[in-house]
């Protein structure tokens, strides 16, 4: 009896100290996906900057390419953090069921992110298409401009020459 009671107490105690582990990595858990939702939270801040800072510059590309990098890695990194949360929270059914909402929230916020990026993109080329169109109407008229002035000079040294040649005979 007595010694029934202890191995129950032990393997009670033993019970007691796994849950408190598991409370532990859920908590950890809990924790590192916080942060990788204020990460996330950053980064579409950024995001947002970036392409006001693109539509103003008419198309930074590499600034773009940075952007879809780091997206790539922010992704890569919140897969990541859920595959850690799943194998932490195995045992915790509530708590994993909170966690898939939470990352299900993520994927969306991910998904507007990537849609913002190629909306970005897509305002790039139009506002490239933008300026080489008005490059090429620039180009024309400094042409136009140039034939206009040579025209002139050249009317300005035929009357020149008229009023030598015209002086010329007089004297």
């Amino acid at each position: 009896g007595h010694a029934n009671n202890s191995q129950e107490l032990e393997e009670l105690s033993k019970s007691r100290q796994e849950l408190e582990s598991m409370k532990a990595t859920v908590a950890s858990t809990r924790e590192s996906l916080t942060r990788e939702l204020e990460d996330k939270s950053k980064l579409q801040m950024e995001l947002s900057e970036a392409r006001s800072d693109l539509a103003k510059a008419s198309g930074n590309k590499a600034q773009l390419e940075e952007l879809r990098r780091e997206l790539g890695e922010r992704t890569k990194e919140l897969a990541d953090a859920r595959e850690a949360i799943v194998a932490a929270t195995a045992n915790g059914a509530g708590e994993l069921d909170r966690v898939k909402s939470q990352l299900e929230e993520e994927k969306r916020t991910s998904a507007s992110t990537s849609r913002s990026l190629e909306e970005a993109t897509r305002e790039v080329a139009r506002l490239k298409a933008q300026l080489s169109e008005e490059e090429s109407i620039r180009s024309s008229i400094k042409a136009e401009a140039e034939i206009e002035i040579q025209r002139k000079e050249k009317e300005k040294f035929q009357a020149l020459l008229d009023q030598q040649s015209q002086a010329a005979r007089q004297a």
